[in-house]
């Protein structure tokens, strides 16, 4: 029996989705204040209630798979459409918790689960 090498499969990085989204229209880099509303560009923001997941994608640190991150499509209620990125595990900081609870209430709100990885 021959040992044959395993053909490795390229997984996009998240700068890359972060691309491939834009080209799509998701050009706001949304974050989630103190206060548990996403803020996009200027003074506006958003309420769970007023934000949908268009689709997400989980990453893994290739020399730590401890070290995760989320990248969201979003689309607010107004039309607003941008991304949300946030760490969870070891690197985890306040402002990823923000946006972890801020998500959590997104998906119960709307009780969305959504399993794609790329925004058709």
């Amino acid at each position: 029996m021959e040992n044959t090498p395993v053909d490795k499969v390229h997984m996009p990085t998240m700068t890359e989705m972060q691309l491939n989204l834009k080209e799509k229209g998701f050009n706001i880099e949304f974050f989630v204040n103190k206060s548990g509303n996403l803020v996009g560009s200027g003074t506006s923001f958003f309420k769970p209630s007023e934000v949908k997941i268009i689709d997400f994608t989980r990453f893994e640190g290739e020399s730590d798979p401890g070290d995760e991150s989320v990248l969201y499509a979003l689309e607010t209620e107004s039309g607003v459409k941008g991304l949300l990125s946030h760490i969870y595990g070891r690197e985890s900081s306040e402002e990823n918790q923000f946006a972890s609870n801020f998500m959590k209430q997104v998906m119960v709100l709307h009780q969305e689960h959504p399993l794609s990885t790329g925004v058709k």
